[in-house]
């Protein structure tokens, strides 16, 4: 399957899934936005590292972590890769779709793959299989 493909099948999904996807950060107007969104990125260094020992055992390269969209690096390069991908109409929602996803479904420290609505699409999930991670799914319409 292309990587065009997959997106088109997630397009397909993640509405089902997620009808509901918005930002949830609280804001009036866009300049609240921009500044909880800057901020929403952020933690402290004490979390951080709360985290990253097991993060850090199980996925080694950065090619464990990739969901495989794009080959690239850089933000700008990546953000051309998922514009060229995503339909315009859904640039907005397909943000809100992985936002909600990554917290309600694949979950950094244990991803839901035995539940996962898109794990068929999804590389990462053979990675997560492979290291123990993650239990494989009961077959799940995709």
């Amino acid at each position: 399957m292309t990587t065009r493909e997959r997106v088109a099948q997630l397009i397909k999904i993640w509405p089902k899934v997620y009808p509901d996807a918005h930002t949830e950060l609280d804001f009036r107007n866009p300049l609240q936005l921009l500044v909880a969104t800057i901020l929403s990125a952020q933690s402290t260094d004490k979390r951080v590292n709360m985290v990253t020992p097991a993060l850090f055992t199980k996925y080694r390269t950065a090619r464990d972590y990739a969901v495989g969209l794009t080959k690239h690096k850089d933000p700008e390069k990546i953000e051309r890769d998922l514009m060229k991908l995503v339909p315009r109409e859904h640039w907005t929602d397909w943000s809100h779709w992985l936002i909600w996803h990554g917290r309600r479904r694949c979950y950094a420290r244990k991803p839901d793959c035995s539940n996962c609505e898109v794990f068929r699409l999804c590389p990462s999930g053979k990675v997560f299989l492979r290291t123990g991670a993650a239990k494989k799914p009961d077959a799940k319409p995709a």
